[in-house]
């Protein structure tokens, strides 16, 4: 049986502010007007099935020691959308926790993924999209999230917002795990 990660990123303008979860997560609904209706919360695409960068995330297939930060849960202020999307999850979701985007960068660079190989920013790609034969020809897993958030952050940075002389934009990666 494989484990999966769910990834979402929730930002905020200033830390005076709630989180709130990206534009880009949308409720989708599978067998709509049917008995077996179902809505979920879509996560980052720009993500993969990495044994050893989940140990290092979280402990999670590999040894809990060798984590690069210990599993802290689900944040208090977690935005209520991303509530819902862990609640949806019940037991079957493991190992929730979070990370800046700085620590989440300290993570790939120790799982030695080349941050300045791929300057793709597509974190929210559709796989259908990509020919699924050939992975070389769609964004790089973690790469286009950490370049996607970055732009974000930086197209913040230039706007004026309230009136506000100083404020900084914030990322955080809140993720789990199933199997």
């Amino acid at each position: 049986m494989g484990c999966d990660i769910h990834m979402f990123i929730e930002k905020r303008v200033d830390n005076l502010f709630p989180w709130e979860a990206d534009e880009n997560h949308k409720i989708e609904v599978e067998d709509a007007g049917t008995e077996d209706e179902y809505t979920h919360i879509n996560s980052v695409s720009a993500t993969g099935r990495n044994y050893e960068l989940f140990e290092l995330l979280a402990g999670v297939r590999g040894t809990p020691i060798n984590a690069v930060f210990e599993q802290r849960g689900l944040p208090n202020d977690l935005s209520e959308m991303l509530k819902s999307a862990a609640d949806q999850w019940a037991g079957d979701g493991h190992s929730h926790s979070y990370l800046s985007l700085e620590e989440l960068k300290e993570v790939l660079v120790k799982a030695k993924y080349d941050l300045d190989r791929d300057k793709s920013s597509d974190a929210f790609f559709s796989w259908k999209d990509y020919d699924k034969s050939n992975y070389k020809d769609r964004p790089e897993d973690y790469v286009a999230l950490v370049n996607y958030c970055e732009d974000w952050i930086d197209s913040i940075k230039q706007e004026t917002f309230m009136d506000l002389d100083e404020y900084r934009p914030e990322v955080r990666l809140i993720f789990w795990f199933d199997n």
